[in-house]
């Protein structure tokens, strides 16, 4: 679902990691006003309206395909990121892409639920049918 980073232009009205913003050389320094953290690890410009659309993506962005490595230090890392995205007091909602592309409806259902349960701020109290757009035929 995420990007490889590598293969786009740095935008910083996306999510982007720490480690690929140093990567490229772009960001001298994050803790700057110019970018706002959105999760241990998680940067964006400060001019971007937090969406819960832009939180979904940037709690993606640590975890690749092989996040789950049967090598240790890769075990440990993501252990590490886990706790740091536990810290932050984030939810994590695991998905697979029979979820979004064969049940749309029923998984954008499960996110608003967990958002409204939060007091996430901006989230509508009825679920819109906007996204019946995106997804014809499917409910």
């Amino acid at each position: 679902m995420t990007e490889d980073q590598d293969s786009v232009a740095f935008d910083p009205k996306r999510p982007f990691t720490r480690a690929w913003a140093a990567a490229q050389g772009n960001i001298s320094d994050l803790r700057t006003a110019a970018y706002k953290r959105l999760l241990h690890g998680v940067y964006v410009a400060a001019t971007v309206e937090v969406t819960p659309l832009l939180i979904a993506e940037a709690v993606l962005m640590p975890f690749g395909e092989k996040a789950w490595a049967s090598h240790a230090t890769a075990a440990r890392a993501d252990l590490e990121r886990r706790e740091a995205i536990d810290d932050d007091q984030w939810r994590i909602m695991v998905f697979v892409a029979k979820d979004i592309y064969k049940s749309p409806g029923r998984t954008l259902e499960r996110i608003h639920r967990v958002l409204r349960l939060r007091g996430e701020p901006g989230v509508p109290a009825v679920l819109s049918d906007a996204w019946r757009a995106h997804f014809p035929g499917w409910s």
